[in-house]
């Protein structure tokens, strides 16, 4: 009798919570229904703890069932999905986030521009626009990202990776990429001062012709040997530099 009392005084929510530990992933997809259609106060906060399900079928529901009850102070689970290995769930979290109005997901979304999956980048990119980004701010806010972390791969201990970032950065072609290859010109690396020598001579102007030329004057071979390889490449030279070629 107390059993079954205890059984009828069990409120449907909690009874759908329990279910969210069933073994079987179409009972815990139920769950997360039932939680949906409940509205309880606390189903967000339930809802939340199954984004990191095991079943990408029952994370795609709680993003589902999450749209219904609201974010509720999980946003910060919300947008860990944007990393999630499945590729639908990533677009129902960009979706979920842009319905949010919620600020705070701007910058993870812009990350979620360069998915490897057509279809998830052009959800962030509708979500970003929901939440009042423009194409351009978008493209702005990709090209500042992507330039952190080129110049972030300047200090990596490989030599070819910084060699790389060197050149990526003198392709990119704007005066304020001379400064950090400039301190390159002084790298341990005969490869990575070349790179850098190069992404100089790629962006030219006076800043970069007179990086290299002090470089061209070193009393080391090195840095002498990458100024003659770079120096060719400025599309307008400087009289000194004409000079300095002949």
């Amino acid at each position: 009798w107390i059993a079954g009392l205890a059984f009828r005084c069990t409120s449907p929510v909690d009874e759908a919570r329990r279910r969210l530990d069933d073994p079987e992933p179409l009972e815990r997809e139920a769950a997360v229904q039932r939680l949906a259609a409940s509205g309880d106060s606390r189903a967000a906060e339930f809802l939340g703890g199954t984004l990191r399900d095991a079943s990408a079928r029952v994370r795609r529901a709680a993003l589902a069932a999450l749209r219904v009850t609201g974010l509720g102070g999980q946003l910060a689970r919300v947008i860990d999905r944007l990393h999630d290995a499945d590729t639908e769930v990533r677009i129902l979290a960009a979706r979920l986030l842009g319905e949010s109005g919620q600020q705070a997901a701007r910058g993870p979304l812009v990350e979620a521009l360069r998915d490897r999956h057509p279809v998830v980048r052009q959800a962030a990119a509708t979500a970003l626009t929901s939440l009042g980004w423009t194409a351009r701010q978008q493209a702005q806010a990709v090209a500042a990202r992507h330039r952190q972390a080129v110049l972030g791969r300047l200090h990596h201990p490989d030599d070819q990776l910084r060699a790389a970032a060197a050149l990526t950065l003198g392709e990119g072609g704007t005066e304020d990429s001379i400064p950090p290859l400039r301190q390159l010109l002084g790298d341990r690396s005969g490869e990575v001062v070349r790179a850098a020598a190069r992404g100089l001579a790629l962006i030219g102007g006076a800043a970069a012709e007179q990086a290299l030329l002090e470089l061209a004057v070193r009393n080391e071979t090195v840095g002498r040997a990458a100024a003659r390889e770079a120096l060719p490449l400025l599309r307008q030279p400087s009289a000194a530099v004409q000079t300095w070629l002949a």
